[in-house]
């Protein structure tokens, strides 16, 4: 019998892997300086583009702060102080997120949810792990960067501060339940281990004595982690565009 057809590798690519900037899905302070790029940085949040897509880590970006405070430092000790808050800000949302970050490079570099990379039964119990990282480093985003935007964003405009954590909380949620999808997507491959093949199309071939409730159940699994990529890009892309000019 046949599964829905998923690819692991894309779907997980298209789920919400976000760097620290896009994270925060934008920057909009009138009060926090925005200092002007170098010519040769990509754009970044503070330039009002898609931070999915942005070039420039959040380590540049404190650096960028950081010399932008030594710069003023002289001339307007209150503006070089607004630069380190923004800079120490970003550091406490990197070190929550990079964790997260980590165990996403590393999942896909095992072959995320692919089972043609899946080549010994042991290697079930590493990749199950990792999910169960992610749903923790999940939790905690949820639970520790919404402060840490709210400050760093503390002078934006109140309604428009208040859509872009709720759409970030939705963010979270899609997350958790894509993770939770990929457990039980992950668990039934376990538990039917040497009763499937994949075929050229990417798709699951179970054996005919595989139960037909187990095989509908992958296919949910499967059918909700689809599901849920698409929800998280236009959440993704819905955060952009409220910093967008």
């Amino acid at each position: 019998m046949r599964s829905t057809r998923i690819n692991g590798r894309t779907t997980l690519l298209a789920a919400g892997v976000l760097g620290t900037l896009a994270i925060l899905g934008g920057c909009d302070s009138k009060d926090t300086p925005t200092p002007e790029p170098k010519k040769s940085a990509g754009s970044s949040i503070l330039d009002g583009e898609n931070p999915a897509q942005s070039n420039e880590s959040a380590g540049d970006l404190v650096t960028r702060y950081e010399q932008a405070a030594a710069d003023v430092a002289e001339s307007s000790p209150e503006e070089a102080r607004a630069y380190l808050a923004s800079a120490e800000t970003l550091k406490e949302i990197q070190a929550i997120v990079s964790p997260y970050e980590s165990t996403i490079k590393d999942f896909m570099s095992l072959g995320g949810l692919d089972a043609k990379t899946i080549t010994d039964e042991t290697q079930f119990e590493r990749r199950v792990s990792m999910v169960n990282g992610l749903i923790s480093s999940n939790e905690r985003m949820a639970t520790e960067l919404p402060p840490l935007i709210a400050r760093l964003e503390a002078s934006a405009e109140p309604a428009k501060l208040a859509m872009k954590l709720e759409l970030l909380d939705r963010l979270r949620q899609a997350d958790h339940s894509m993770y939770q999808s990929m457990l039980g997507y992950l668990s039934v491959l376990q538990q039917t281990w040497g009763k499937y093949g994949v075929d050229d199309q990417g798709s699951i071939q179970f054996s005919p004595d595989v139960e037909p409730a187990l095989i509908a159940e992958f296919n949910e699994y499967a059918g909700n982690i689809q599901a849920m990529s698409g929800e998280q890009a236009k959440l993704q892309e819905a955060i952009a565009a409220l910093d967008r000019p």
